[in-house]
C-alpha cells in the first residue's frame, strides 16, 4: 500500500514516541494521545487507514437565546406582555382625536361646535388645528406601543400638558371656549396627565433590558 509523505513521518514520530514510552517513564503521557490523536486524524484524511475521527459538534446556541437540554429560550426569560391598560387609553384618545383632525380639514362648522363654539374660525384656523392634533394623536398611537420609551413617554405626555394650557387660555383669557367644550377636553387631557404620572416609572427601562440582550 501506497503512503503519502505527510503519513510516513508522522507515523515514524508515533513509533519513536511509543518506543520512549516504554522505555523510560520521562516522556509525558500527552505527547502520546498528541500523536495518537494526529495519526489518527492523518490516516483518515490520506488514506493510511480504515479509522475514523471523532468529530466534536459544537453545540448550536441562536442569537439571543440560552440553549437549554429541552430547546432554546429566549435570553431574557421573559415573554413579551400585551398592551397595558395605559396603551389601550392613549389609542382610545388618540383615536378621538382623529375626529377632530377630520373636523379640522373637511368640516370647520363641526370643530366651531365641538371646541370652540364662542369664536369665529376660518378654513386656515382649522386646518392648523388638525395639523396640530395629528401630531399629538401620533404621539399617543406611538407611546400606547412603546411604553417603556422614557423620551417618548415624556414627549406624550408634555403634548397633554400644553392641549390643557392651550383651552384653558383660550377660556379664561381670550374666551373663545364654553364651560361644555371645557369639560370635554378636560376631561380626557386631565385623565391622561393624571394616569400617566402616577405608571412614570412603572414599564421598565429599555436601557438596561437592552444591556442585558448585548450581554
Amino acid at each position: 500500500m501506497l503512503h503519502s509523505p505527510v503519513c510516513l513521518p508522522l507515523a515514524l514520530v508515533c513509533t519513536q514516541t511509543r518506543l520512549s514510552f516504554h522505555g523510560t517513564t520521562d516522556t509525558p503521557l500527552s505527547h502520546i494521545v498528541l500523536c495518537k490523536g494526529l495519526q489518527h486524524t492523518q490516516t483518515r484524511r490520506c488514506g493510511c487507514g480504515n479509522a475514523t475521527p471523532l468529530h466534536a459538534t459544537p453545540p448550536v446556541v441562536h442569537r439571543g437565546s440560552i440553549a437549554t437540554g429541552g430547546g432554546a429560550m429566549p435570553a431574557d426569560g421573559n415573554k413579551k406582555k400585551g398592551v397595558p391598560p395605559l396603551g389601550w387609553w392613549l389609542m382610545l384618545v388618540g383615536s378621538l382625536r382623529l375626529a377632530s383632525v377630520w373636523f379640522g380639514f373637511f368640516d370647520i362648522w363641526a370643530l366651531r361646535v365641538a371646541v370652540f363654539s364662542q369664536a369665529e374660525m376660518t378654513d386656515v384656523h382649522g386646518r392648523t388645528f388638525g395639523v396640530w392634533t395629528l401630531l399629538t394623536c401620533t404621539l399617543c398611537f406611538l407611546c400606547a406601543l412603546n411604553l417603556e420609551n422614557r423620551p417618548l413617554y415624556l414627549a406624550t405626555f408634555l403634548s397633554f400638558i400644553y392641549a390643557i394650557g392651550h383651552f384653558l387660555t383660550e377660556y379664561l383669557i381670550y374666551h373663545t371656549m364654553a364651560v361644555a367644550n371645557l369639560s370635554t377636553v378636560g376631561f380626557f387631557a386631565g385623565t391622561s396627565i393624571v394616569w400617566m404620572l402616577l405608571q412614570w416609572n412603572s414599564h421598565g427601562n429599555p436601557r438596561g433590558s437592552h444591556a442585558v440582550k448585548q450581554s
